[in-house]
């Protein structure tokens, strides 16, 4: 569900951007006409508010998008899922691929063959209720009957 989001965070980031650069760019033109027109008071008000009022836009969008992006990794790594493709939102961290996550705490045992039916039971049981997709179903499984 939220692997095709990422591809429309980041075209939804670039809009933003261009967006805020055209509306200050258009703010200051117009500012600038308006003055000359001789409505100078009107024209310096454009010439400041537009600007600002596109940084905040600006402000607010990357704020909305990060909000969403800090879901989908919180979402990731409540599924053990692999938070690469994420690398353009996240700063921090640098160009290598992403560590997968692990799925039990640092020093558990691993798991009996009856905790490991039961954990498949669970996981077939989120697949059926659809709060997981083919691929990530798969990809559980698989993890849980390598271990």
């Amino acid at each position: 569900m939220f692997d095709k989001n990422d591809k429309q965070l980041k075209t939804v980031r670039t809009i933003i951007l261009v967006c805020a650069i055209i509306f200050a760019v258009l703010g200051v033109i117009g500012g600038i006409i308006v003055c000359v027109d001789g409505g100078i008071l009107l024209g310096i008000l454009l010439l400041l508010l537009t600007p600002f009022l596109s940084w905040l836009a600006w402000v607010f969008g990357s704020l909305i998008l990060t909000f969403l992006c800090d879901v989908k990794l919180i979402r990731n790594k409540l599924y053990g899922l692999d938070n690469g493709n994420l690398s353009v939102f996240i700063t921090q961290e640098s160009a290598a691929p992403a560590q997968p996550v692990r799925t039990e705490p640092a020093g558990q045992k691993p798991l009996s063959d009856s905790d490991g039916y039961e954990n498949l039971l669970k996981l077939k049981k989120l697949y059926d209720s659809g709060a997981l997709s083919q691929e990530e179903y798969e990809k559980m499984k698989r993890e849980l009957l390598d271990r």
